[in-house]
């Protein structure tokens, strides 16, 4: 399940030096060679961030991370609800199947590809972010917060507004989906590899824990609101 050898991209911060090559270890096995597709394109738009994100202090681990989570959590709302608001809140958590649910029709979710590169770095399953608990978080700030307030220390919140990542490089996301042959549901299982590459190779760097935390609050308050159709500043 290798993907594609991808350059280093320069280190995160001044600290270890990862690149955005590397294998998401042994994903869920239901899609078959399915998921060697989807990691190598995760790790393409792996790439694509790591240099976007590059500054001459190397990219900031938390901020990147909170990009690719946010860009997986619209891609799994707009492959779970076509038809979807031009602004506003969303109701009814139409994406919680794809990201963390799974159903007959969900054999893979996204986290569920996070949760395997979790255990394959040694992080127990008891350390891994409780996904019912932020989505039930994530409903009832509907209409007050976006997105929730962080639990992760202050210290580890990314440096720019994550969600801002999305319409800042969905264009990016989408021609690479395109150029891999990916539907929507692939291409938000794509992200999900990405956000889990990135974990992997930055846990030396920023514990696990709070990394996956971070992208697990960002990728489903993205999903309880209309996708930004420009940045906010």
């Amino acid at each position: 399940m290798e993907p594609n050898p991808v350059p280093p991209s320069g280190g995160f911060g001044r600290r270890a030096a990862p690149s955005a090559a590397g294998n998401p270890a042994a994903a869920p096995v239901s899609y078959g060679e399915d998921l060697k597709k989807l990691s190598q394109a995760g790790a393409k738009i792996a790439q694509h961030l790591m240099q976007a994100y590059r500054d001459p202090r190397g990219v900031h681990v938390e901020t990147i991370v909170g990009a690719a989570a946010v860009l997986a959590g619209e891609f799994a709302l707009r492959a779970s609800a076509p038809r979807l608001p031009d602004s506003g809140w969303i109701a009814g958590a139409p994406a919680d199947a794809l990201i963390y649910g799974g159903s007959d029709k969900i054999p893979v979710t996204l986290w569920s590809v996070v949760q395997v590169v979790m255990l394959s770095i040694g992080i127990d399953r008891s350390q891994m972010p409780n996904m019912p608990a932020i989505a039930e978080r994530a409903s009832v700030n509907i209409g007050k917060q976006f997105p929730p307030k962080l639990s992760v220390p202050l210290e580890h919140y990314p440096q720019e507004f994550s969600p801002n990542a999305a319409p800042r490089f969905r264009n990016d996301v989408m021609a690479i989906a395109r150029e891999a042959g990916l539907d929507p549901m692939q291409t938000a299982l794509a992200l999900a590899f990405t956000v889990a590459l990135l974990i992997k190779n930055a846990h030396t760097v920023v514990p696990a824990p709070i990394l996956a935390s971070l992208a697990a609050e960002l990728m489903v308050a993205v999903t309880r609101i209309a996708p930004l159709k420009a940045p906010i500043q």
